[in-house]
């Protein structure tokens, strides 16, 4: 896979049902060496055991170890030959991210983070969660275990008691990284609890953990409130990028208020409490003054261009078409949906953004299954659902290519300044894919950006530059930012079958030959003003 961003972000909720009583059931669990042994007791006997649906993959991280049951070539079932009233399972700790579903179990250092409900027989069993441990070990939360809730069992020495949560990190985890993050879950929640004008009910747990290699952070939030935050790569890569890093804690955070405290009524899409969750965390880290204006406008441009480039994906369908929306749509098309909702609100003569989402929770507390909807969303814009404003519609109502040309004009008229044209990030990625092109055969390539710089992600098909190096210049310019200069100069070379000469690692000269044209750099949302 082809990747380029420093950080991706991918979160998600669990909600239990109601659903024919079929039984009592009791989850006990324990950790080990290889992962969590499990086993859950029935009080009858079954010849299927069917599992909630809880956003895991069981039958890549669970394994049946008792004799005679096996999980169903149908999905999250365990069957056997003759009825059983008990079965013995080993969740594993999970081999790899997945878009939009929980780890099972993941490990922090000697102990780990269990996701329960990836143990939770269907809605028709009541049950009931129990955790053992060994000296030395602590579970969190503390208290009977909620089986629809993350939890964390392992050394106690890991937790550290701050001032406004609990944080547990293994002692690989980098001081600097860890002291940055307390601090950015102090502003965070500062500024939730007061824009939203609703306080949590109980202390954050925060759960840092070295996931390993590969790069950026995967997090991910469940009641209690519980937030496990992931970490790829080196401890360089953590440390050396805090805005990305403070934006990250600051939308996982949110899910405290938009997922813990309340949650996404069955139905609502996930662009609602995602993009609430990252256009959230835009605004927090401008009031913390991570982010500037400048780095606002730059962020809501990319956002603007991830949405489009995201539905061209999906054959420029409508987002209402789509029944699964991938992170590459639900994340910056709901970033884009919210800023139109919050200039809406605003033009009317409402409040913004945060004056949006506290109508939205009041409403859901309000409620006995303390959920909210898309109507709640529109109602605290004060805009019409059955006619959103035109920058919504166009995203989630209108299909094809003609909206993106569009989408500018519908955003100016509601208080923006919206553009479309070449950027520096446009020419960066296409003049870099283009230059691999030329001398990488198959296998993934592509390039990450790092902090002031560019770090290729080549194989050993990539003759001349199969060594991930830096990419220092290209023709003499910036490759971080090019010029429309550099760009040109590029077109030109290749347009004469000449070399490109690019410099690697500081001082490498390397010519690459070049012999297909380099196409015009596409065009990019630029905002110019944003509210």
């Amino acid at each position: 896979m082809l990747r380029f961003l420093v950080a991706v972000l991918v979160c998600g909720f669990a909600f239990s049902a109601r659903a024919q009583n079929l039984g009592h059931a009791t989850v006990t669990g324990r950790l080990t060496a290889e992962g969590v042994r499990a086993v859950i007791e029935l009080d009858r006997g079954v010849t299927r055991l069917s599992f909630s649906q809880a956003d895991v993959d069981r039958r890549e991280d669970i394994d049946v170890l008792t004799p005679g049951l096996a999980w169903s070539g149908e999905g999250d079932v365990i069957v056997a030959a003759r009825a059983f009233r008990r079965v013995e399972l080993l969740v594993r700790p999970a081999a790899r991210e997945r878009d939009a579903k929980y780890p099972a179990f993941f490990r922090v250092g000697a102990g780990g983070v269990l996701y329960p409900p990836a143990l939770k027989p269907d809605a028709g069993w009541s049950t009931r969660l129990r955790i053992t441990t060994t000296r030395g070990q602590i579970r969190l939360p503390a208290g009977a275990p909620n089986i629809d809730s993350s939890l964390y069992i392992g050394p106690s020495a890991y937790v550290t008691r701050g001032a406004a949560a609990d944080l547990i990190a293994s002692p690989d985890t980098p001081a600097a990284l860890r002291e940055q993050i307390t601090a950015n879950l102090a502003v965070a929640l500062h500024v939730y609890t007061t824009r939203l004008h609703a306080a949590l009910p109980s202390r954050p747990i925060v759960v840092m953990a070295q996931a390993g290699d590969g790069r950026g952070f995967v997090g991910d939030v469940t009641p209690g409130p519980f937030v496990s935050l992931r970490f790829y790569g080196s401890t360089e890569d953590q440390t050396n990028d805090a805005y990305r890093v403070a934006r990250f804690v600051a939308h996982e955070v949110f899910h405290f208020w938009n997922g813990s405290l309340v949650s996404n009524a069955d139905g609502a899409p996930s662009w609602l409490h995602e993009g609430g969750a990252d256009y959230a965390a835009l605004l927090a880290s401008m009031e913390a003054g991570a982010l500037d204006d400048a780095g606002m406008r730059e962020e809501l441009g990319a956002a603007l261009t991830r949405c489009r480039q995201g539905l061209q994906d999906e054959h420029d369908a409508a987002m209402n078409d789509l029944t699964f929306l991938s992170m590459n749509v639900r994340y910056p098309c709901g970033i884009v949906i919210q800023w139109a909702a919050s200039l809406s609100a605003e033009r009317g003569g409402g409040g913004g953004f945060f004056d949006v989402w506290a109508h939205m929770i009041a409403a859901a507390q309000a409620r006995p299954s303390r959920t909210f909807t898309l109507a709640d969303f529109y109602a605290g814009a004060g805009v019409d659902a059955n006619a959103p404003p035109a920058p919504i519609r166009l995203i989630t109502a209108e299909r094809g290519a003609a909206r993106w040309d569009q989408l500018p004009a519908a955003l100016d008229a509601i208080g923006a300044e919206v553009s479309a044209e070449a950027t520096p990030a446009t020419r960066r990625v296409a003049l870099i894919f283009h230059l691999l092109g030329q001398v990488c055969g198959n296998g993934d390539r592509g390039f990450y950006t790092e902090p002031n710089r560019i770090r290729l992600q080549t194989n050993s098909t990539c003759t001349l530059i199969a060594d991930n190096s830096i990419l220092t210049s290209v023709e003499g310019g910036d490759i971080v930012a090019p010029s429309q200069a550099t760009y040109t100069a590029v077109q030109a070379r290749c347009a004469a079958r000449q070399e490109v000469r690019v410099v690697l690692d500081g001082d490498r000269a390397v010519a690459i030959p070049c012999r297909t044209e380099l196409a015009p750099a596409p065009h990019a949302y630029v905002v110019n003003r944003w509210r």
